[in-house]
């Protein structure tokens, strides 16, 4: 469980750390594309809390290989995010390969929420 755990944080680690980064308000591309897959406008409070949130998130990733109560809390916030995104999509009738990148962030977030949490 520990190798799963660990490969499911690196992939939130280098997913939502690109997304950390590019959720600045100075990058209009990551709130445009927000807003296609959401369905949704964010405001830019918003995006300037979804921003800092994914990098806690990705700080807590990070010091779970070492704190695994760090990753369980990242793992929460991550796998909450991508619920909503794919509760969103789903509601607005996107199909097929829309769903697959916030499906695969999402499975990714609990397999390491589960296999952090099963390290605590």
């Amino acid at each position: 469980m520990r190798i799963v755990a660990a490969a499911a944080s690196a992939l939130v680690i280098f997913e939502f750390g690109l997304a950390a980064v590019t959720w600045t308000p100075a990058l209009q591309v990551a709130v445009e594309r927000f807003s296609q897959v959401a369905h949704v406008p964010p405001s830019p409070r918003a995006v300037s809390v979804i921003g800092l949130l994914d990098l806690i998130g990705v700080a807590g990733a990070i010091v779970g290989f070492w704190k695994p109560q760090a990753a369980v809390a990242a793992g929460v916030w991550f796998a909450a995010l991508c619920g909503w995104i794919l509760f969103r999509q789903l509601t607005h009738g996107d199909r097929g390969s829309a769903l697959l990148p916030y499906t695969l962030f999402a499975c990714s977030a609990l397999l390491m929420l589960i296999g952090r949490l099963a390290e605590s």
